[in-house]
């Protein structure tokens, strides 16, 4: 796993909050387990492409 990415996903996660961006726009998913590589990314692409594109 990236070891950097939950300390800054949590501020990035207080931004949207406090500036009341709507949670149905953004969210954000830990993969413990994964880390961020393509072979990585590859098992899990459709996630983010089904939260912008839709189901």
């Amino acid at each position: 796993m990236d070891v950097k990415y939950p300390k800054y996903q949590q501020q990035i996660d207080a931004l949207f909050t406090t500036r009341q961006f709507p949670k149905e726009q953004w969210q954000s998913l830990l993969f413990d387990g994964h880390d961020h590589t393509e072979r990585s990314w590859q098992s899990r692409l459709h996630v983010p492409l089904a939260f912008m594109f839709g189901h």
